[in-house]
């Protein structure tokens, strides 16, 4: 365990904390680690998570929002953009899911494939927690994932809710796993692809998924 463990002396308490927390709730789950645990390894005290997050779970909350709220933004900020564009029709599927997928690649590209892998991880062994997992999706998560849908509802009006709920579920999985294991194109490719171009992944990506999305 002492080899994952990534803390910086010069962080504040608080990041220190959430750094801490983030790659022990990757490596044990959340239920798993105490908050004396991540106290003791980020060099603090119990009365400081406290004062910063009130409880581990608002620590957990904290994890994701940091990251998620602002790629939120600048989504919804695309999508009006596209929406004010299309001047009345429907968002094209092009635009939705470049609104969609290009922040957030260009958001996690920056940051090390253990922070992502770390973060996702974190949310996905919230399984074994539904009611956790449900409170976490609904605070972070719920909000854009309807948008999109009803963005997704107006551009394909023929597809059934059942089958359009189905296919979003498969481009969220193929976005989050196009992010985490793109090292892997690079080298079975033998270097013909680049992992590093976040643009042409995401472009190849979305033709892909739309592609997809009109199938009949």
């Amino acid at each position: 365990m002492e080899a994952n463990k990534v803390i910086d002396e010069q962080l504040d308490t608080r990041d220190r904390l959430l750094n801490t927390a983030l790659w022990l709730f990757a490596e044990q789950g959340f239920k798993a680690t105490s908050l004396r645990q991540i106290t003791q390894e980020a060099g603090a005290n119990v009365a400081s998570v406290n004062y910063h997050f009130g409880s581990k779970k608002e620590m957990l909350n904290e994890l994701i929002r940091r990251r998620v709220e602002p790629l939120n933004k600048r989504r919804f900020a695309l999508l009006e953009k596209y929406r004010i564009e299309a001047a009345g029709q429907p968002i094209t599927l092009e635009k939705i899911f470049e609104a969609f997928f290009l922040p957030f690649f260009q958001s996690v590209a920056p940051y090390t494939d253990k922070d992502t892998m770390d973060l996702i991880h974190i949310i996905e062994r919230l399984t074994e927690q539904p009611t956790l997992r449900q409170a976490v999706y609904d605070e972070h998560f719920k909000k854009l994932s309807i948008t999109i849908l009803e963005a997704l509802s107006e551009t394909l009006p023929e597809l059934e809710p059942a089958e359009l709920h189905w296919r979003f579920h498969f481009s969220v999985t193929l976005m989050l796993s196009s992010m985490s294991t793109r090292q892997r194109v690079g080298n079975s490719s033998k270097g013909l692809c680049a992992p590093e171009d976040i643009e042409g992944m995401v472009a190849r990506l979305i033709q892909f998924i739309c592609a997809g999305f009109r199938a009949k």
